[in-house]
């Protein structure tokens, strides 16, 4: 992939010089010493005015000299200009790796990518799980969204002289310009006359910070016109910033001219930016620039330009693609509801069974419970006869007794105690007979109702076997019917794949899981697929290795829809293997469905 660095490649050895002196230079450390030197001057210059106002002349103390951090800046680009460009180039890879700690210093791509992931975490609002191309053009937009405004506002405030150079300048650079070019800022502007004084209206207006916007992003000599002109017009004329405007327009890309004036607006404190934050916070903010004009520079965008993806399509051929698309979700949804439905009457037949086992087993208890009453009857009847039996003979016993004793005899006493007793026990036992009968008709009558219920139940399971055949049937129906649909957009999307990125080899899973998104998201998987096809070597783009999976694979960030999502590789032979594509949240699922 197009990395920060292919931008400074054709710039003049002036340019490089500068960021480097740059990233040397302007840090705490100097912008501190620069605001002591200038408290100290004063307090000498005060001290020395006042000796001299009591005629004490002889007290007065040298004043230091002025020291400036834009100074500092010019001798360490004077001393660095003395150096061929080679040599540059290399000091410039060192203090940006020194910046991030990047230990690799002979992998361009891999720092590139370490500058633009430190650089992002300056922002809050970028994506975290946004690809290193993609975070790269977002600090851009973020950068140019402070950088911007101020440029109109500095076209405010010029003097009528500085004014009249800006036009006049930007008029003579016009000349160059071929008729699609001025018509293209025409269009941008609303204007039917490209002048100076027209350009310098439509910045200074209202949405000027806009318009600024949109010439920047221009293609061909457009972009270049606004650039090289009124980048120069602006700054040299306005900030007083001398470097050769041959040093600026040197380069085809203009880097070289953008190198100075943002490097110098940034570390004085420009567009809202401050060096007085925290260490990390101020090392990023001296990255943007780097990041900025390595996205600017460059003659191929970072970020790959969705026209060119294999799934890009015009507005028609977008409809019918999603028309198909919309069947496959359709068949998705429809599969997912039946097989919800499928389930959920497995689940209400799982509980008539466990309805029916439990009446089986009520049922089988209050058998039980029956012939338990009717061997207790049984013996409670048998008891009742046996203490008749005892009775009569007891009575028998009495009535011999009588006729021989007494009324009052004893014996006669404790026989009629006896009888009374036996009385009493052929009470109790047929009391307990009774009980028992009563206990035992309910106990039946319960049983034929639990039978009853227990077929009623058998009769509703089988009604429910009969359609959880027929949602059965259902979604297998459309399982297949989607299954046939997967399987094919499968196919388009290998045949693609397979010329766009010639390099690649696809698992099953990935064209799988890409087969049913719509549009958006299929450009958003194919955008970092081409990211990671054009990377000299792919595993710079990888966070670390899945350890959790069997071959240990590399992963890299994408945003699918603004939702984090991960496509897990293997580099092998200059060939990218990719194995899975999950979102985020679906780690564990996409885990267990890709061990087995």
């Amino acid at each position: 992939m197009p990395n920060l660095f292919d931008g400074y490649r054709n710039s003049p050895k002036e340019a490089i010089a500068f960021q480097i002196a740059f990233l040397r230079k302007a840090n705490m450390k100097n912008k501190a010493k620069e605001k002591l030197n200038t408290v100290h001057r004063g307090t000498k210059k005060a001290f020395n005015w006042v000796a001299k106002k009591v005629g004490k002349e002889e007290k007065q103390t040298d004043v230091p000299e002025d020291w400036k951090l834009e100074d500092e800046l010019k001798k360490e680009m004077d001393k660095l200009n003395l150096l061929n460009k080679s040599d540059l180039v290399d000091l410039f890879y060192d203090e940006l790796a020194n910046k991030v700690k990047y230990k690799e210093n002979d992998n361009e791509e891999g720092l590139s990518i370490a500058v633009i992931e430190e650089t992002s975490k300056n922002y809050d609002d970028i994506d975290e799980s946004l690809t290193p191309a993609s975070k790269a053009v977002a600090i851009t937009h973020r950068f140019a969204e402070k950088f911007y405004p101020k440029t109109t506002e500095k076209l405010e405030n010029a003097s009528d002289e500085e004014l009249k150079e800006f036009e006049r300048t930007f008029e003579d650079k016009l000349k160059e310009a071929k008729e699609e070019d001025i018509e293209e800022i025409k269009n941008e502007l609303g204007v039917n006359e490209i002048t100076g004084e027209a350009v310098r209206k439509a910045l200074t207006k209202s949405g000027g910070p806009i318009t600024m916007i949109a010439l920047m992003n221009l293609s061909g000599f457009g972009a270049y016109l606004m650039l090289s002109t009124v980048m120069h017009a602006i700054f040299t004329t306005m900030l007083g910033i001398t470097l050769p405007f041959a040093a600026y327009t040197g380069a085809s890309s203009a880097l070289a001219f953008l190198t100075g004036p943002f490097g110098i607006l940034l570390a004085t404190g420009f567009g809202g930016w401050s060096l007085f934050k925290g260490k990390g916070k101020l090392t990023r903010s001296l990255l943007t620039v780097p990041v900025f004009l390595g996205v600017k520079a460059n003659d191929k965008p970072l970020l790959p330009k969705k026209e060119e993806l294999p799934s890009y399509l015009d507005s028609a051929e977008k409809r019918i693609r999603e028309k198909y698309i919309d069947e496959i979700n359709d068949l998705k949804n429809k599969h997912s509801k039946a097989k919800n439905k499928y389930e959920k009457e497995k689940r209400i037949r799982e509980k008539i069974n466990q309805k029916r086992l439990n009446l089986k087993d009520k049922i089988k208890k209050k058998g039980d419970k029956i012939k338990f009453l009717e061997r207790e009857y049984s013996k409670s009847q048998s008891k009742v006869e046996d203490i008749r039996r005892k009775k009569e003979r007891k009575e028998k016993q009495l009535e011999k007794l009588k006729r021989k004793e007494t009324e009052n005899d004893p014996e006669v006493k404790r026989l009629k105690e006896e009888l009374k007793l036996y009385e009493d026990e052929i009470k109790k036992a047929i009391d307990d007979k009774r009980e028992y009968e009563i206990l035992l008709e309910d106990v039946e009558e319960n049983k034929d109702e639990l039978h009853v219920a227990y077929l009623d139940e058998k009769e509703i399971n089988e009604e429910k076997n009969k359609k959880i055949k027929e949602l059965e049937n259902e979604v297998e129906d459309l399982k297949d019917k989607k299954e046939r649909k997967i399987k094919s957009e499968k196919k388009k999307i290998l045949r693609s794949w397979n010329v766009h990125f010639d390099k690649m080899e696809f698992k099953s899973q990935p064209l799988r899981w890409t087969a049913d998104k719509h549009f958006n998201e299929r450009l958003d998987i194919e955008q970092t697929l081409k990211e990671l096809h054009e990377m000299d070597d792919p595993n710079n783009m990888s966070k670390s290795k899945l350890t959790e999976l069997p071959d240990n694979p590399s992963h890299c960030k994408f945003s699918l829809g603004n939702r984090p999502a991960r496509i897990a590789y293997k580099v092998k032979n200059n060939k990218i293997y990719i194995k899975l594509m999950y979102l985020r949240k679906n780690q564990d699922k996409a885990f267990r469905a890709y061990k087995q």
